[in-house]
């Protein structure tokens, strides 16, 4: 367990700063949550989308804000170890997760095994509840499914924009009707109790993003959370939390 390596190391309780992208929510809700088992310090989290996470943590990077841990797509992380390689001291792989639609946990489940059968289910929701179709992983391919199906003008009305897949997930569960969906990605509701992950998208429109987490600087709490998540107990925690 978490707790106990932190005793064996004799250090105090110390603040944990981090800039972590929208699909660690539940991750580090979890680690946060479970004081008895994971309690390694208060954490400070920026949450945001991939592209603003990686200008966050550039910003941290080079005006010297505190910034201990970074979570974000592997390919983000090793463009930001391009450019301050001497400031990450260690960096792990959390997983991947795969991005699709979730529904609230008593509603009927829409058929997602076909581009006909998603294309259906977009058009029977009342409301479709999406992360930023910019700046996030998931709502950039949301929207290039949109696109390729010819939905992007018919769904207009219906799409409920959000910075994030969490805030997407959140709004599904405090907004949403039976026939409403939200896109995200697993790990974004893996945690949550009342909204469930249908399924990924048809493997034309599939995606798999990886993700990795950094330690800046010698934080001795932020190096023993990368060192737990390489534990069995880590690795269990991750899977639960949608990393695969």
């Amino acid at each position: 367990m978490l707790l106990q390596w932190i005793h064996e190391t004799g250090d105090e309780m110390r603040d944990i700063y981090v800039k972590s992208v929208g699909a660690a929510n539940g991750l580090f809700n979890r680690l946060a949550g479970n004081r008895s088992e994971h309690d390694i310090g208060v954490f400070h989290i920026e949450f945001g989308a991939a592209n603003l996470t990686l200008d966050r943590a550039r910003n941290a990077l080079c005006e010297g804000e505190k910034c201990d841990l970074i979570v974000l797509t592997t390919s983000l992380l090793n463009e930001l170890k391009l450019e301050h390689g001497d400031r990450i001291s260690s960096d792990h792989a959390l997983g991947t997760t795969v991005t699709g639609l979730a529904k609230l946990i008593d509603s009927p489940a829409p058929d997602m095994r076909s581009e006909d059968a998603v294309k259906q289910a977009l058009l029977s929701a009342d409301k479709v509840f999406v992360p930023d179709l910019i700046n996030s992983t998931g709502g950039r391919q949301f929207a290039s499914m949109l696109e390729s199906l010819r939905l992007t003008q018919l769904m207009e009305e219906k799409l409920k924009q959000f910075p994030g897949g969490v805030q997407a997930v959140a709004a599904l569960r405090d907004e949403g009707t039976a026939s409403s969906i939200a896109c995200a990605q697993m790990t974004e509701i893996a945690t949550s109790t009342a909204v469930m992950f249908i399924g990924g998208f048809p493997d034309s429109f599939a995606l798999s993003t990886a993700y990795s987490i950094a330690v800046v600087g010698q934080n001795p709490k932020a190096t023993l959370l990368i060192e737990y998540f390489k534990s069995a107990d880590g690795k269990s925690l991750l899977e639960n939390c949608g990393f695969q």
